[in-house]
């Protein structure tokens, strides 16, 4: 929306240089996120386990939650749409969206687990 990439996805990597949201509806150009995004912390989980690639077969989930399922549904959209041409940045995007749902589902859980 301001025109940079996203701190919350590319902090710590080439991508980005400054500007985020320092409290809520505030943005500040000059300020520098110093939490490594999404993006970055793939990049190097996939520099420190070989193991991890895209375009692999899915992951399996261990349980059958909410949380559980959209992640791999995410992870498994990811690895589709990279392997269907869009770029990597692209498809670890649609990654983190996915993983973000989970987290909303999960606290939307918690919270009415602890209403009960």
């Amino acid at each position: 929306m301001r025109g940079i990439p996203s701190p919350y996805l590319w902090s710590g990597t080439d991508q980005y240089k400054s500007g985020k949201y320092v409290r809520d509806g505030v943005f500040d150009a000059n300020t520098v996120d110093k939490q490594l995004g999404c993006a970055g912390l793939l990049m190097a989980m996939v520099q420190l386990d070989p193991s991890i690639k895209f375009g692999t077969a899915p992951p399996t989930v261990a349980q059958n939650t909410a949380t559980g399922a959209i992640v791999a549904g995410a992870v498994v959209g990811a690895q589709q749409a990279h392997a269907s041409g869009f770029s990597l940045g692209i498809a670890i995007l649609i990654a983190a969206i996915g993983i973000g749902v989970a987290g909303i589902v999960w606290l939307l859980w918690q919270t009415y687990r602890n209403r009960a």
